[in-house]
């Protein structure tokens, strides 16, 4: 979710620029896309927390939930104090939201890069993976660490030069502008471009396994809602990566901006969407329409490598509820993802 630089005109010593604000129902629209994703992360880690029936998820996971709910209220600052509809935002209100969203478009970036590599890395390992305290602790404490480096730094910057924090044109919040500012882009595209490129060793991971599977009795079926995570997961991905390319390239256009803001107001709806549609969270919330499957445990026959892939896919990013069900016909295996 980053943010948005704009092209600056300097005559003399007169720094000028032109705002044109964006309609008040293209607004209210982003608005309400930030509001509904909002309470759907803040249901969904309610019921991450307090359920004991569902799969339990990677802490790097927790971390990337929470980290983008805190985001909304953030994005929401002009809304809340009603300044959205105003031609120029007071400047305290414009640099405390200036910095905590640059602090927050690092923090998100970092903690979705970390979520996916983590989650790889469980799917590799599997029984082999050990448990490091420490480590986790790292992998969750460095987005805030981040967050808050970042934003005492804009903020110092912002008290420095004034100037450059102001709502760009195509944009719904303030922002900080300069030097700075293109650094966060440059590491907005570098952890995206990670991101892309542990997904590939996860897709490796997976046709490996499918392939060994596949050998010894086993089908191995993607069902229709991994399918659209993962589809939606890659395009949100897509869609980020090249709007962060297209503002700097074009250096703040207008209409790349609306892109981006576009981007920014229904990212966090996509995170829920993509990681609320798991098959145990369906079945909690909607016991009528998805009636829970049971769960076989893995046949005693069965070699280590299979069960060692069977059990790691279960704390994977998109993987549903396991099943394994038993065709007689056939005389083969359906595992279910």
């Amino acid at each position: 979710m980053p943010i948005i630089p704009t092209s600056v005109e300097e005559n003399n010593m007169t720094r000028r620029y032109s705002v044109h604000l964006v309609p008040v129902p293209i607004q209210l629209l982003w608005f309400s896309l930030l509001l509904a994703g909002q309470l759907g992360l803040f249901v969904f880690l309610v019921t991450l927390t307090r359920s004991k029936r569902l799969i339990p998820r990677l802490p790097v996971l927790h971390n990337f939930l929470l980290i983008t709910f805190l985001g909304s209220p953030i994005y929401l600052m002009l809304f809340y104090s009603g300044d959205y509809a105003r031609e120029f935002v007071h400047l305290p209100m414009c640099t405390a939201q200036a910095a905590l969203v640059s602090g927050l478009d690092c923090a998100f970036t970092l903690s979705s890069l970390l979520h996916v590599f983590e989650s790889w890395r469980t799917a590799a390992l599997g029984e082999n993976l050990r448990n490091d305290l420490r480590r986790k602790w790292i992998m969750i404490v460095l987005p805030y660490a981040h967050w808050v480096i970042v934003s005492l730094d804009v903020m110092l910057l912002s008290s420095t030069h004034p100037d450059r924090v102001y709502r760009s044109p195509g944009s719904f919040y303030c922002s900080y502008h300069g030097t700075a500012a293109t650094v966060f882009y440059v590491e907005y595209a570098v952890f995206g471009f990670g991101i892309m490129i542990v997904q590939g060793f996860f897709c490796h991971l997976f046709w490996t396994r499918q392939g060994f599977l596949s050998g010894t009795g086993l089908e191995l079926r993607v069902s229709r809602s991994m399918f659209f995570r993962v589809a939606l997961f890659t395009f949100v991905e897509i869609f980020g990566i090249a709007s962060i390319v297209g503002i700097l390239a074009t250096r703040g256009r207008e209409s790349v901006s609306y892109c981006l803001s576009s981007f920014c107001a229904s990212a966090s709806l996509l995170v829920f969407l993509i990681f609320a549609t798991q098959q145990d969270l369906l079945q909690l919330w909607f016991p009528c329409l998805y009636p829970s499957t049971r769960r076989h445990s893995i046949d005693q026959g069965s070699s280590v490598d299979e069960s060692r892939f069977i059990l790691s896919l279960s704390s994977a990013t998109f993987s549903d509820v396991m099943q394994k069900d038993t065709n007689e016909e056939h005389g083969s295996s359906i595992i279910t993802l």
